[in-house]
């Protein structure tokens, strides 16, 4: 009992420690074998070729992400590198309040299939959720690492939820991890190892917080049963109508006037 109690206890530490350490090693591989991409480099001389619409560009890149599934971390990692920490969160916010008003209309004008699909069969217990808690739902959901961003925005629009409670939720939800992933990406960028450390350290801080802020609802929508999804029934054959005979005392009438003879004219 005790081994499975601790290999829970670690699948649920890997689970919630993953994305941030997939992301803090991606970030650090893209910064150190591709150095040419970020600083003075190719992608910063592309961003500030477009002059004062840089951050209209950038923050265009972020509103459209979830159409492009492009890890809206490692943007704002970059949004960091490129504008600085300051600059580069405050961008980041912009575009992921976008993102969601994309996210959100798309789900409501396109319908849920896809997410339907990406959450598989806890999307009824995720929609309930979104229904009934509305402004919690999307801090908590956004603050967890268990539930992608989208998909839980996704599930909000599919239960009707306001918009405005859902969208100031998602940006509460999503501000610590933002500015501290700018402030990474800008310290990464300039060569500061201790600031790296520490909004790396704060990275995984605030995944941790959400992951104890976020058990009892993400308890809730996992624990609830499944359930499969409803088809409609097949149509019922149609019913071949019988001839309705004529009344009794109709068929009596034309029954003796075809057995009387008929006159013929004479020749």
């Amino acid at each position: 009992m005790r081994k499975a109690g601790a290999r829970r206890g670690v699948a649920f530490w890997v689970k919630v420690l993953a994305p941030s350490l997939a992301a803090i090693g991606g970030l650090l591989a893209f910064r150190f074998a591709m150095p040419h991409l970020v600083g003075k480099g190719e992608l910063a001389h592309w961003f500030r070729s477009w002059g004062p619409w840089a951050p209209v560009v950038f923050i265009a890149i972020l509103a459209v992400r979830p159409v492009t599934l492009l890890p809206g971390q490692l943007l704002t990692a970059v949004g960091g590198m490129i504008f600085g920490a300051l600059l580069g969160g405050v961008y980041a916010m912009i575009g992921s309040f976008l993102s969601t008003v994309v996210v959100y209309v798309l789900a409501n004008r396109l319908g849920h299939r896809l997410m339907k699909k990406l959450a598989g069969a806890k999307y009824p217990a995720l929609v309930r959720s979104a229904k009934q808690h509305d402004f919690q739902f999307a801090v908590l959901i956004t603050l967890n690492p268990f539930f992608p961003t989208d998909v839980a925005v996704a599930a909000a629009a599919a239960s009707k939820a306001r918009f405005w409670p859902t969208a100031l939720g998602v940006l509460v939800g999503t501000l610590p991890g933002t500015l501290l992933t700018a402030q990474f990406g800008s310290a990464l960028q300039r060569g500061a190892p201790i600031l790296t450390t520490l909004s790396a350290v704060g990275m995984v801080a605030s995944l941790v917080l959400g992951a104890f802020l976020g058990r009892k609802m993400f308890q809730e929508i996992s624990n609830a049963p499944e359930e499969p999804e409803q088809t409609p029934p097949p149509p019922e054959p149609a019913r071949e109508e019988t001839p309705r005979l004529p009344p009794a005392g109709a068929r009596r009438k034309a029954l003796l006037f075809s057995t009387q003879p008929t006159a013929t004219p004479e020749a």
